[in-house]
């Protein structure tokens, strides 16, 4: 993080968080880290709930989804791809514990007056860092990572995919972050004592 100049105003915490989630993103959708089934499963369902909206415009509903797909409704409660509107919720809802302090859903917003200098700032080292350092994480957190960033999946929608609750994801992806965070050895107080302006959000 030689790079960053707190001349420019920025807090670290931002700008760390900056490059992170874009590189992040960036990389994951270039990897495939997803098991060969699960990408299956959210391509027949996106193709399933495109061919339905082509028929009936976006009056889609999640029987008829089912249905196209031959499934029930138990089953298809279990494959990635579900409407946005089954997140809709309260931003203020609490979401799970983690490092000891209540995360809301608002809380993984990315926040938009955030500075963001990492379309400036980002060079191909700092990519490669980031591609280390996933890894050398478990499959399972960058499985969570690649739904989220990469398929744009809710976390409950994810929660539905690995068969855990919603706030189990909330845990698993801020683990992730975090573990992210320590393979590239950012100072570990950082920004400590303050609300994170990068939210993590899409």
């Amino acid at each position: 993080m030689e790079k960053y100049n707190p001349d420019l105003g920025v807090n670290f915490k931002t700008y760390a968080g900056s490059r992170i989630r874009g590189a992040m993103i960036d990389e994951i959708r270039k990897l495939n880290w997803l098991p060969r089934t699960m990408w299956q499963k959210i391509q027949q369902v996106n193709n399933a709930r495109e061919k339905l909206q082509g028929e009936y415009g976006e009056q889609v509903t999640s029987e008829m989804l089912a249905g196209a797909l031959g499934i029930s409704m138990s089953e298809l409660h279990k494959l990635a791809g579900q409407t946005h509107s089954l997140a809709v919720s309260s931003l203020d809802e609490t979401l799970g514990v983690a490092g000891g302090e209540q995360v809301r859903r608002g809380d993984l917003i990315r926040d938009p007056d955030s500075p963001d200098p990492l379309d400036v700032l980002m060079k191909k080292e700092g990519r490669a860092a980031i591609v280390q350092a996933l890894n050398q994480i478990s499959e399972r957190d960058r499985t969570v990572l690649a739904l989220y960033y990469q398929e744009g999946l809710t976390l409950k929608e994810i929660g539905r995919v690995l068969e855990v609750s919603e706030s189990r994801v909330c845990q698993l992806h801020t683990r992730a972050l975090e573990r992210v965070r320590d393979k590239l050895e950012l100072p570990a107080g950082a920004g400590a004592g303050k609300k994170t302006e990068w939210k993590g959000g899409k």
